[in-house]
Order: structure tokens, then sequence, then C-alpha cells
């Protein structure tokens, strides 16, 4: 009875239906009239003792070609290597092997085709394990992504039912490559005459709908690593290359951008650093409500702006605030999440953001307050960094133009009554009360010769102290949780007693004072100066960094 006498057996997506339809064109070759007849996986056709056959047969007719058939589920398939021998002791196997990872990326975006997949290739990847119960006993032919690339198992598998003899190992990137070459060896491995012409057609290519993403490539060489080490140890050869596969993340931003605020600035200072490091492509999606205007820190870098939220496809994601209401509930289990924390309210009960305490993300505190303030809540379980906020150190050239410039932004009742005050006593001054950008807020404060500063109580990090220092002559301050690292009374800031009119006054006249004190002045503002250039934003870009390559990179 005339047999088959080669099978390609494997692996999926690795260019077996090129390699089948460039042997069909040998004159010494008959492939079966359908590729893929999936006979030795057919569990059906193994009931009887004695299998049909002649069923199989029936796909071929040139009794004096090689006949060739190509299932490449042959390979991983448990139950074929062993029938396929019992079938045919002398058959030859050809096994193409290809990067796992490209390898289950290209399965995804077949099955994602084909509508049998709803699942983004990263969830996917993480519910494999429970996925694939579903087909037990048996091994399941759709969502079996990474357990289809782990080849030493089928290897190990072929060999125990035939020799190396028996079965040409080709590697995808060859055939890819060096087509002609790898063609004469399977020739050679058939023992017939290479091809007389050749063309070599690759087909079945199509254009993948997204990229794959870092975050899952580093996820499946870490899963993957030990199988490659055991393929390049049976058969000898240097597949390295598999595991050392660079792209870039993707890192995706949200923002509901209505108006200037510092906080929106310190989230476009991440961005910044995102942008300048080379591993990273960063984008940032708008809500509909968003101010797109001069004033948005975004305004020069709108090319990096997406129309549509899909945090699915990106690798990082990164929040601020009350983000998470735009995430799929869960999507942290999957993704990884930077979850930057300016402010002590986060750890109120009674805001909204205190529920999002427990969400798995990197914690990124602004200062070392707020860092304790989230682990006295013991509702955080994820990493807590803090990485404190940074600021500018290019200077503003301006005249002095008015005596007291006063940020009255978050306590407008307050600073109404200190601008009456100041228009009893004849001081010349500037205030502002809405949100302005902050290059008009430096330049305020570089023309005014003492800076009055508003904060809220539960500040996270109290940024403008420090651009003040830098601007201004001196700064007028009162205690909040966020600026006690830095800021010290009497040292490089006069801070007030208490929160109020009068404690205020007292410390505005305390300021005259030193103004006209020039030793003291002199020792105030070298005291300003070591302060505020200890807060870099290059001090901060680099602990990011290096948070980033500790932690994601």
């Amino acid at each position: 009875m005339k047999k088959v006498d080669f099978l390609i057996v494997g692996t999926q997506k690795s260019a077996t239906s090129a390699l089948f339809t460039q042997l069909a064109k040998h004159p010494k070759i008959e492939m079966s009239r359908q590729k893929e007849l999936h006979f030795f996986d057919t569990d059906i056709y193994f009931k009887h003792k004695k299998p049909d056959y002649e069923k199989y047969h029936s796909y071929f007719s040139d009794k004096e070609k090689l006949w060739g058939e190509a299932t490449p589920i042959y390979a991983y398939w448990e139950e074929a290597p062993k029938r396929i021998y019992e079938y045919n002791k002398k058959i030859k196997l050809i096994f193409i092997l290809r990067d796992p990872i490209e390898r289950a990326f290209s399965q995804w975006n077949m099955e994602k085709n084909r509508d049998t997949e709803h699942l983004s290739f990263s969830q996917a990847l993480r519910e494999e394990e429970q996925r694939v119960k579903e087909a037990l006993p048996e091994q399941h032919r759709v969502y079996s992504y990474k357990d289809r690339g782990l080849y030493s198992l089928q290897i190990r598998r072929l060999l125990r039912f035939f020799s190396k003899e028996q079965i040409l190992f080709l590697c995808y990137e060859d055939l890819k490559n060096y087509p002609i070459l790898t063609l004469n060896k399977v020739t050679d491995f058939l023992q017939i005459e290479v091809f007389e012409s050749l063309k070599f057609d690759t087909v079945f290519q199509t254009a993948y709908k997204s990229q794959l993403l870092y975050s899952d490539f580093l996820y499946l060489k870490k899963y993957f690593y030990n199988d490659v080490q055991e393929v390049q140890h049976l058969l000898g050869w240097k597949c390295s290359s598999w595991l050392k596969r660079k792209k870039n993340f993707k890192v995706l931003f949200y923002r509901d951008y209505r108006a200037y605020t510092g906080g929106h600035q310190v989230v476009y200072d991440y961005f910044s650093f995102f942008k300048e490091h080379p591993l990273f492509e960063v984008f940032i999606y708008f809500s509909k409500e968003s101010c797109i205007d001069a004033t948005n820190p975004w305004y020069n870098d709108m090319e990096s702006r997406v129309e549509v939220y899909e945090p699915w496809e990106y690798d990082v994601l990164f929040i601020a605030g009350e983000d998470w209401k735009m995430l799929e509930d869960g999507i942290e289990n999957y993704k990884t999440v930077i979850n930057l924390i300016q402010g002590i309210r986060h750890t109120f009960p009674q805001t909204k953001l205190y529920k999002y305490l427990q969400k798995k993300a990197y914690k990124i505190a602004v200062s070392n307050e707020v860092a304790n303030a989230l682990c006295e809540t013991q509702k955080v379980l994820s990493p807590i960094v803090t990485i404190e906020n940074g600021i500018d150190l290019s200077n503003i050239e301006a005249q002095k133009e008015f005596e007291v410039y006063i940020l009255g932004v978050k306590n407008v009742p307050l600073a109404r009554e200190l601008a009456e005050y100041f228009d009893t006593k004849n001081i010349s001054f500037e205030v502002t009360y809405t949100k302005k950008s902050l290059q008009s807020i430096h330049t305020l404060m570089a023309k005014a010769k003492i800076s009055v500063l508003l904060p809220f109580h539960a500040e996270g990090f109290y940024l403008p102290a420090l651009e003040a220092m830098q601007y201004t002559d001196l700064v007028v301050v009162p205690d909040c949780i966020g600026n006690r690292t830095f800021c010290k009374n009497d040292f490089n800031v006069i801070m007030p007693p208490e929160y109020d009119f009068e404690s205020l006054v007292v410390a505005i006249e305390k300021a005259f004072c030193v103004l006209n004190d020039n030793e003291r002045l002199e020792e105030m503002q070298k005291n300003m100066t070591a302060t505020y250039r200890s807060y870099s934003k290059e001090k901060q870009k680099k602990l990011f960094y290096d948070f980033l390559e500790k932690n994601i990179i």
C-alpha cells in the first residue's frame, strides 16, 4: 500500500502554507489536494483499532510521486506522533520553528480576524491557562497561544518515535530570509533533485491591525526563556535572537483639562520624561470637555494626541486624580498602571479618590508626607515610591515693579482681604485670583519683592513655594502638609504662626523688615537658592528613570 512519504508537522503560523505551495510545484512531489487534512489529530478516526487510511489516501492520486501533507498541529497534538509512527515508521517529518513570541502574536491576529477571539492579546495570554481547560482532556485548538510555542516538549515527543535522521528542523527566519538555501535543504532531505527554477511565494500574509506591545514581549520572553534554552540544547541552534527583540513601550495618559493648574503641570512633566526616554512612545487622550489652548501644557505636543481612548492597546497607563474612572475595572491586573498621587486628600475616606487606593498600581507620591499618609490608611497594597517634584532652574529676567505678589487662587477670600489691606497701606501689589499659566505666575513672582502664597492645608507638595524662592526676593507662606520638608521658618521663608489674616499681616511686616536688613536678607536668599536648586526637574527625572529601570524596563 502506497503511503504518505513526508509530513509538515509544525508549527502553526510558521510559513507552512508557503512551503506547502512551493513543494507542490516540484515534479517529483504530489501534495494533498488540500492543505491541513487533520487526519492524525482527529481522535474519532482512531477510535477503532484500524483507522481508515483509504480515506486519507483519497487526497492523493499519483503513486509515482512522493506524497506530502501539511497539518501544522501534528507536532503539538499529543497523540499525533504515535499515530503517525503506527501509520508509517519510515515517514519523514518537517518541523518549522518560529520565534515563539512572534508566533503567538501571529496566531492571535489570525483568530482575531476569524472573529473567534474577543480578548486583547494581553488578556488572552494571561487567561490562557484558564481558557484551555475548556478542551480537556485534549489540547485547545484556538486559545493555545503560549502552549504551542513550547517547542522542546514537542521535539522530545517526536524523537520518542522517530530518529533525528527522519526529522528536518527548519527555522522560519531562514525560510523567510534564505528561501532558496532552505528549500535546497528540503529537497536534499527528501532525496530529490533541487528545483530547476525557483520563485518562492509567501502566502497568506496579512498586515496586523495592532502592534505587539513591549510589555507583552517581556511577559512572553520570561515565559519562553527556559524552553528556548532547551531547544538550543536539543537542536544545537542559537535561538537567542528570539529573546532579544526590542520594541518601545507605549504609554497612555488621560487628562480632563478645563483650566491650568499645578497638578496638570506635574502630570505634563511626567509626560515629558516619558517622551525624552528612548524606550517609550507616549500618547495622551483629552476628554471632550478639555480646553486646548495656549494655557494647556500639551499645546505644542498635539502630535501625541489620540482621538480614541483604548487603554488595552498600550503597555503603560499613567493616571492621576480621578482618571481611574476611565479604566475598565480589573485592567490593572493586566496592564502596568502608574498612579501619580499629588495630594493628602486621596487618603480622606469621604473623597471619591479614597476607593482607588486599593487598586493595583505603582503609586508615585510627590512627597514623604503623602507617602506616609498613604501608608497610614493601610489600604494601599501596591508599591509606594516617593519622587518629589522639581522645578525648572532657568531664570526670568524682570525688573521689580511692585512690592508684593499674592498667589490667591486657592484661598480667594483671604487674598481679597490682604489686597484691601495693601490698598489702605499704599503697598503696591498684584494678585492672582483665577488660574493662570505657569509662565504668567513666574513672571509676576519675578516682578515682586515679596511673594505671599496661600496654599491648601492638605497640599501634597506645594511647588509654588520653591518657584517663589527662585524668582522673588522673599517668600511668605503658611504651613501646609506639602511644604514642611523644604520650607523652614526664618531660614528660607517667613511663616505666620497661624493660617489667618492677622498672622499673615505680621509675617508680611516681618518680611519688609528683612528687606531692609541686608545681612539677614543675603543669608535668607542664600538659603532659598540652595533649597530650590536641590529640587530640580533633572533630579526628579533621574529618580523617575531609576524607577522605570527597576520596575518597568
